[in-house]
């Protein structure tokens, strides 16, 4: 109410086990001990001692499986699902990596591929293209040029399978679904496509559609 301030930020996660609940804290990181499904929630708390109601957030914890995982549902295969995968080849996710590593630009570099690819994340161990990268040995070329992706994609099947903005960029990591409801995210929040495109400097889409009528 108009006269009072935040006094407290009480944080609760539960999962399997009832395991972590936080105060004063605005911010806070959770890191999911192992894949599975969990509710986050925020109660605030202001200086009258008014306490609003619950904020909550579902979280699926999992790891990544790439486009060959995808595809054997959604490319059109079964009558009650449609083809995903044709159209999305089609566009420039379907190849941003696969483009940038033969053609792009002299300013291209490793830095960008954690955009361009699924589940780069240097602080998980979820099957990420990083991970993946790790244990095959693949390392970024040292120049841009035509014939490092049909390199990538010949020497090192498994990464490719992780390679491009994918179904997963945007749904999150799929491991647990196996075409189980509501376990993959669906928003169509800004927030989702500005996770990459909400770079000021280099990525303006996020900040061009804000400013927009």
């Amino acid at each position: 109410p108009e006269g009072a301030t935040i006094a407290e930020f009480r944080w609760r996660i539960t999962g399997p086990g009832d395991y972590y609940s936080e105060t004063d804290s605005q911010n806070i990181i959770f890191r999911p001990p192992n894949a599975n499904k969990y509710l986050v929630s925020l109660t605030v708390v202001d200086s009258n001692g008014n306490e609003s109601e619950a904020a909550t957030l579902d979280i699926v914890a999992a790891r990544y499986v790439g486009i060959s995982n995808c595809q054997t549902c959604h490319s059109g295969i079964l009558p009650t699902l449609s083809d995903k995968v044709t159209p999305w080849k089609e566009t420039a996710h379907g190849t941003m990596l696969e483009r940038n590593l033969d053609t792009g630009s002299a300013h291209y570099s490793e830095n960008c591929i954690h955009c361009h690819t699924v589940g780069y994340d240097e602080n998980a161990d979820n099957n990420g293209f990083d991970d993946v990268a790790r244990q095959v040995g693949w390392t970024f070329p040292e120049t841009i040029e035509p014939g490092n992706w049909e390199a990538l994609e010949t020497n090192f099947p498994d990464l490719a399978n992780l390679a491009n903005i994918q179904c997963e960029s945007c749904h999150g990591p799929g491991s647990l679904h196996n075409g189980t409801p509501g376990t993959m995210a669906t928003t169509l929040d800004s927030a989702m496509c500005g996770y990459c495109n909400d770079a000021l400097s280099h990525h303006t889409k996020n900040y061009e559609w804000d400013t927009s009528c």
